[in-house]
């Protein structure tokens, strides 16, 4: 299961928020999230789950389809 960081990026570019707000506003770990959006880590099933609920979408929408 990987994360579309794409998805993810346009989701903070429409919020007009940088990586680092978006973790500092809920509470996530930098360098997890940005290392998950360079592809250098896959991201845990709880992670996943609170960068969709902090971005206000369901977890498939920000998924990788077909993986």
């Amino acid at each position: 299961m990987k994360i579309d960081s794409t998805r993810i990026k346009i989701l903070l570019i429409e919020r007009q928020l940088s990586v680092k707000e978006f973790c500092k506003i809920n509470n996530l770990s930098y360098s997890t999230i940005s290392a998950i959006l360079r592809g250098q880590r896959i991201g845990q099933l709880k992670t996943i789950g609170q960068i969709a609920d902090a971005l206000d979408v369901s977890i498939d929408s920000i998924l990788k389809e077909g993986e």
